[in-house]
C-alpha cells in the first residue's frame, strides 16, 4: 500500500524565510480544500502531518470515523519535542529543516506506516488528480 505524507504548517514560525503565504486562515482553508480533494478523489492512505499544533478538527469530524483504515492526523508543536531538537529548529530559518523534522516525527509516530510499502511526501498545498493513474496503482480494498 502507498501512503501519502501531506505536510502542513498552519501557523508558520516568524523566523522562517522565503515564505509567501503567512495568513493562518488562508492556510487552513487551503489545506482543508486540498485534503478533501485527496479524500474524495483517491483511495490512497493519507497521513496529515501538521507541525504547528492545528488539529484539523473539522476534517477529523467529517472523515476519520469511516476512514481510520486510510487516514491519520499527526499533529505536534515544538513544545512536544525534546528540548535539544526544539533549540536546533528554533535557530533555523529554512523551512526544509522544519519539514524534515516533521517527516521524521510522523515516520516514528504513524500507525499507517506499518501497512505501507511506499511513502510519497507531498506538500499539503497540492493535489495531484491523476496520481494513482500515473503510478499505475491498483488498490484492492
Amino acid at each position: 500500500m502507498i501512503n501519502i505524507f501531506l505536510t502542513c504548517t498552519v501557523y508558520p514560525r516568524t523566523n522562517i524565510s522565503w515564505l509567501k503565504q503567512r495568513d493562518s486562515q488562508e492556510r487552513i482553508n487551503m489545506y482543508i480544500e486540498i485534503i478533501e480533494l485527496w479524500m474524495e478523489n483517491t483511495n490512497l492512505n493519507l497521513t496529515i502531518i501538521e507541525n504547528s499544533g492545528y488539529e484539523f478538527t473539522e476534517l477529523k469530524n467529517k472523515y476519520l470515523k469511516n476512514n481510520k483504515h486510510r487516514l491519520e492526523f499527526i499533529t505536534f508543536t515544538y513544545k512536544d519535542i525534546p528540548e535539544e531538537d526544539r533549540k536546533f529548529l528554533e535557530s533555523k530559518e529554512a523551512k526544509g529543516h522544519h519539514e524534515l523534522y516533521a517527516l521524521n516525527y510522523a515516520y516514528n509516530n504513524s500507525h499507517l506506516i506499518d501497512e505501507s510499502s511506499y511513502i510519497i511526501k507531498i506538500t499539503g498545498r497540492y493535489f495531484i488528480p491523476e496520481l494513482e493513474d500515473i503510478l499505475k496503482i491498483r488498490l484492492d480494498n
